[in-house]
């Protein structure tokens, strides 16, 4: 028999009510914020973790990038000659037992070696991550010759005109390429930090437009994909073009590449210029070597050679990083001497070892135990000292 009193029973039915009625009134909101906001929230639920360079169906809508494709990387047993095939299939090993979808090794634009893994063939596209960030540094490179853009000094308020008259309008085209803006970024991977919002979200320009500073331009080197978003705006801006089809006329093309695309945020929405262009193993290879000639293809020049040399050159505030370009010292105890290089989420890599006419590339998925200069001594120590130089 039940002898509790009446009043306690009924506060635990009202407790219960209330409870109940909070807990439905969370639901709907939760329900509701999920329903506004489907596409970031789709995104993030099926985001592949662990295979963010190759599961390439993930990265929809895209814009294509149409390239110029009228002949091969050349081939040559000459060149090949003046390596070791044997180390070579060691450096080989090496990169397959870390997680690599692409191993390519050009000798003076003479692709030497070339090996795939993972289901990834000389066709198939990977995803660029942050080797895009160069690509954008070449872009607006060509821009200033061309008039479009006044130099690194400019201020990205003269184009991101929102920012007129505020402390972030002082921001200038060099302190966005160096990474030194000085904007607040949030990256503790919370869904709702800066770097999830702005690989996720469906308009990223209302999140540029909400940045703000934290510390004055130019005064600290911090690393994020917002600038060069941010950067990607000023220069569509600037000349009036969508990103891909400046990509398109003035790198892809001339560099013979083949057809490339994009990630937007939505249906002919930004291009997602930070970290997403879907591109081959042998078209990496193409850029590296559009730097490694300084801008040079043939008898064009692309990207002045002045421009890509200083790209080379280190940030006020970070020695090894440059114009949206790596800078390494190198590891000479191992035979391997300074390099510039493209870097990529998940390891994505394109060496440029001007000294010694190469070009490497390296695609794949994330490897914890991955070194650049093991890979590197590898494939040097692979060099004869017969043959072509």
């Amino acid at each position: 028999m039940n002898t509790a009193p009446a009043e306690p029973r009924r506060r635990k039915r009202r407790w219960i009510k209330v409870s109940a009625a909070l807990c439905g009134a969370v639901l709907i909101a939760v329900v509701g914020w999920a329903t506004a906001n489907w596409t970031f929230v789709s995104r993030l639920v099926t985001f592949p973790m662990s295979r963010s360079s190759t599961a390439i169906e993930w990265y929809e809508p895209l814009e294509e990038i149409p390239g110029a494709f009228s002949r091969a990387l050349p081939s040559g047993a000459a060149e090949a000659a003046a390596f070791d095939r044997a180390r070579l299939e060691l450096a080989s090993n090496w990169a397959d037992a870390h997680e690599s979808c692409s191993l390519l090794v050009l000798h003076r634009g003479v692709v030497v070696f070339e090996r795939y893994w993972r289901g990834c063939h000389a066709q198939r596209r990977t995803v660029s991550h942050s080797l895009a960030k160069t690509l954008l540094g070449l872009l607006v490179g060509v821009s200033i010759a061309r008039g479009e853009v006044g130099g690194l000094g400019t201020p990205v308020s003269t184009c991101v005109t929102e920012w007129s008259g505020t402390r972030e309008g002082e921001i200038t085209v060099g302190h966005l390429l160096w990474m030194e803006s000085g904007l607040h970024y949030s990256k503790n991977y919370n869904p709702l930090c800066d770097m999830v919002r702005v690989h996720l979200e469906p308009d990223l320009v209302p999140i540029l437009l909400a940045m703000h500073l934290e510390v004055p331009p130019g005064t600290r080197f911090q690393y994020n994909n917002l600038n060069t978003q941010l950067l990607g705006l000023f220069l569509e801006r600037a000349t009036g073009r969508r990103y891909a089809s400046l990509l398109s006329e003035r790198i892809w093309q001339p560099i013979h590449a083949r057809d490339a695309a994009v990630w937007l945020d939505r249906e002919r929405g930004n291009a997602k210029v930070y970290g997403a262009v879907l591109a081959t193993a042998r078209d990496w290879a193409r850029v590296g070597e559009l730097i490694r000639n300084l801008g040079r293809v043939g008898d064009r020049q692309v990207v002045p050679a002045a421009w890509i040399e200083r790209m080379e050159q280190p940030a006020p505030h970070r020695g090894s990083y440059g114009l949206h370009l790596w800078r390494s010292k190198g590891r000479p105890d191992a035979g391997v001497p300074p390099y510039v290089y493209l870097d990529g989420r998940a390891k994505q890599r394109v060496f440029v070892l001007r000294g010694l006419e190469l070009v490497i590339v390296r695609t794949g998925e994330d490897s914890r135990s991955w070194n650049n200069e093991d890979l590197l001594a590898l494939i040097l120590a692979a060099r004869s000292t017969e043959g072509p130089r």
